[in-house]
């Protein structure tokens, strides 16, 4: 993979095949279902109201 400069994010990982083969590439990022499944932004497991905040503040695209 030719470095742009640019972070990629593989998206539609639904197997583990899929997954090897995006690391093969060379994409640090990646989402899907065989990954995690999707969860509400308010109440993601493990993660504290607090901790929720302070990452919807950090969030590109947040001042």
């Amino acid at each position: 993979m030719i470095d742009a400069g640019y972070t990629l994010v593989a998206e539609g990982i639904e197997e583990e095949s899929i997954h090897t083969r995006v690391r093969e590439l060379g994409f640090s990022y990646a989402q899907g279902f065989h990954l995690g499944r999707p969860v509400a932004f308010d109440n993601p497991p493990g993660v504290s109201t607090r901790q929720t905040r302070a990452m919807a503040m950090s969030s590109p695209g947040n001042p």
